[in-house]
Formats: structure tokens, C-alpha cells, sequence
């Protein structure tokens, strides 16, 4: 069953922090601060329920004045005719009534916030605006606007610090990493050319499938899988779970009227919580049975790795393995696909160092001559940096 229910809001003054100031309310009661579109609705513990005759009084939601922004109450008179209360200009004399008035929002959920409140004397008049009207102020316990924008403060300075700090070791460890230039005296080039071999030779393998090309095959009965038969059944007592209602709770949300007050529609939820009850039941009983299949033990040629081959030179001699030579007895052997590595015995730093380069920059490097580089902090490898 659902219920739908008008209920008053409240309010919070934004210019002096003055709280729980209820929502049809226009200005502030402590510094008649006038509420604008910046304001946000809030339900509290006592947003009570408004009689038919209290929601008569309100027409639609408040309207914007085009020249201040305060929010004024809709009262059914036309257009033409309506002055803001806060500055007192007719709104048909700004631009000429041609832009149409904004309203306040509806139908924007609300928070509901349960705070406990206290009577307390009205704060002293700063002269910041009018003196507040005379009487109690219904302030929040423990709020204090200044302590609060304080740790505001704070609490973003904190956040803005730890920003600037996670950012700053960042660029401090891409400088730190980053490619620096060097200047280097070339002593000698030189490079080493890695080519893998492999032989085909004879392996023992064995499987539930027999691969093209095996020989000395040998065959037997191994048991491959398991497989579940039933052999009867048994009676068992089990616990079935099920859900059973063991009450309600009211579920309600709240939406804006634009107005200070609130729809509210509330319907009642239904709470499960799970029971078990026994029952008796035909259980299967099984036994475990092996499946056999023909398992196969066989000898067949693969290519296998059996060594490293290492071509090395120095300069301008060709990078290549044409020197490499292959076996063919006992078994017949294979050259992969070489790798090149290509060093650089340089003086820089005040030290003698041997650098790795690529290859394809390898060509461009002159022996006994003065070259800039690019390289890392700790790194082998560099780059070479050539004039434009």
C-alpha cells in the first residue's frame, strides 16, 4: 500500500550558516539573508505533514527574480504584475518580459538528515546586513560556520599537498630515468652474431593418440578416466531452505515541491527472512568406475636445441654466420634465425665503458672519433645522436 503525504522542508542560510530554517521561509531569521536558487532542500526528523488546507496556500513552485535571483512565492497573479520581494522590481520591466520566468526545481529527491537541534540566543549583529529579528534561533548543536569553513580549509590544503607531493616524485623519477646526452671518445666497434642450432633426433614420448610419423610403438591398457554408475538408492533427511515474511518496513522517498515543502510517498516492504524445514528424500548412491583406453609409447624425430653458435668480429666486417657449419651425422641439424648484437668500446665519464647499440645505428658510429649518445642513468644501452 502506498502513501503519499505533502511535508515540510527545511533549509540551511548559506551567508551566516544559520540552520534548520523551514522551507517556505524566504530570508534568513538571523541575517535575513533572501533564499535563491542555491539553496537545497533537506527532510529532517521533524518535517511534519502539512493538512490539505496548508497546501492549498501554496500555488507551484517559487519563481526566480531575473534581477537579484531571490526566490519569491508563486501566488497564481500574472506575470506582468509580479515584483520581487527582495528588490522590489517588476519583472515585466527587465528585457521586457521577453525571457520567460525560471522557477525552482521539482521533483529533485532530497536528503534526509537526522540532527539533533537546541534553542539558542541569536549571534550579535556584525553589520553585515539587517539585525536579526528578535527571539530564539533554532541552531544545530555543535555547528559553528567558522570551524567549519576552517576545516574545509584545511582538509583541501591537506588533499592539495599530497596532490603536489604524489606529482612531484613523479617528475622527480622521469628526470632522474630520463635519456641524458654523453659525449664519448669511440675506441672500437665490435658485434657478436648468436645463432641457434637444433638436430633432430630421436625422442621417447608417449599418448592417448598416436602423431604421424612415430615408430617402435608399444601399446597397453591404462586407465584414462572415472565414470559414475548407480547402484541403488537411499533414503536421507535434508534441510530445505525457503523464505518465509516475518514482517514490513516502510520505505520512503521525498521530492522537492520547489516550494519548501515535499512530496513524500512511503509504501510498505515486505521483510524475508530464510527458515528450513526437514524433508525426507530418495538420495542415488554411486560407485566409482574406472574407464580404460589404449595408451601408446612410441619413438619419433624432433627438432630439439642443441647448442648456441657465436660468430664474432670487429668494425666493418660483414655481420654474418656464413661460417656456421651444420652436422649431418648423427642426426641432421638446422640453423635458426641469428641474432645480432652490436658493442661499443667508448672512454666517457673519466672511465673506459662497453655500450650495447642497435645494429641499424651500429654503421653510423665512427671508431676514434668523439660522437654524442643518448643514455640512461645506469643503463648499457645507448643511442646515437646524429647532427642534423
Amino acid at each position: 500500500m502506498t502513501r503519499r503525504e505533502v511535508i515540510l522542508l527545511f533549509w540551511d542560510c548559506p551567508y551566516c550558516g544559520h540552520k534548520h530554517i523551514p522551507g517556505p521561509t524566504r530570508r534568513c531569521p538571523a541575517c535575513f539573508w533572501w533564499r535563491d536558487r542555491t539553496v537545497n532542500f533537506y527532510e529532517a526528523p521533524d518535517s511534519v505533514v502539512l493538512s490539505p488546507a496548508e497546501v492549498a496556500r501554496y500555488a507551484g513552485p517559487d519563481w526566480i527574480c531575473k534581477a537579484c535571483g531571490a526566490a519569491n512565492p508563486e501566488t497564481g497573479a500574472p506575470r506582468e504584475s509580479l515584483v520581487c520581494g527582495n528588490c522590489h522590481k517588476r519583472q515585466i520591466d527587465i528585457d521586457g518580459g521577453r525571457t520567460p520566468l525560471e522557477t525552482l526545481p521539482t521533483g529533485v529527491a532530497v536528503e534526509h538528515q537526522p540532527s539533533r537541534w537546541e534553542v539558542c540566543s541569536p549571534r550579535r549583529y556584525t553589520g553585515r546586513a539587517a539585525p536579526p529579528m528578535s527571539g530564539g534561533i533554532v541552531r544545530e548543536i555543535g555547528s559553528d560556520p567558522q570551524r567549519s569553513i576552517l576545516a574545509m580549509v584545511y582538509a583541501l590544503a591537506t588533499v592539495g599537498l599530497l596532490g603536489l607531493g604524489i606529482v612531484g616524485l613523479n617528475t622527480l623519477g622521469h628526470l632522474v630515468s630520463r635519456p641524458r646526452p654523453v659525449n664519448a671518445l669511440v675506441l672500437r666497434r665490435h658485434w657478436r652474431v648468436e645463432v641457434p642450432i637444433e638436430e633432430r633426433r630421436p625422442v621417447a614420448e608417449g599418448n592417448w593418440t598416436l602423431p604421424e610419423g612415430a615408430y617402435n610403438v608399444r601399446t597397453e591398457q591404462r586407465q584414462k578416466s572415472t565414470r559414475k554408475i548407480q547402484i541403488g538408492t537411499e533414503r536421507r533427511t535434508v534441510q530445505v531452505p525457503y523464505e518465509e515474511q516475518v514482517g514490513t518496513r516502510t520505505e520512503c522517498t521525498t521530492v522537492s515541491r520547489g516550494d519548501g515543502t515535499g512530496e513524500r510517498v512511503c509504501s510498505e516492504e515486505p521483510i524475508y527472512e530464510t527458515r528450513y524445514r526437514t524433508e525426507t528424500e530418495e538420495v542415488p548412491i554411486y560407485r566409482e568406475e574406472p574407464v580404460y583406453a589404449t595408451w601408446y609409447s612410441y619413438t619419433i624425430d624432433r627438432w630439439q636445441p642443441l647448442r648456441t653458435a657465436v660468430v664474432e668480429g670487429t668494425e666493418n666486417m660483414p655481420r654474418r654466420a656464413d661460417t656456421v657449419e651444420l652436422a649431418t651425422h648423427p642426426y641432421p641439424q638446422r640453423k635458426l634465425s641469428p641474432k645480432e648484437i652490436c658493442f661499443l668500446d667508448v672512454y666517457a665519464q673519466n672511465r673506459r665503458q662497453t655500450w650495447r647499440i642497435v645494429c641499424e645505428q651500429y654503421d653510423w658510429v665512427v671508431s676514434e672519433k668523439q660522437q654524442m649518445f643518448l643514455k640512461r642513468p645506469g643503463a648499457k644501452e645507448v643511442t646515437l645522436l646524429r647532427s642534423q
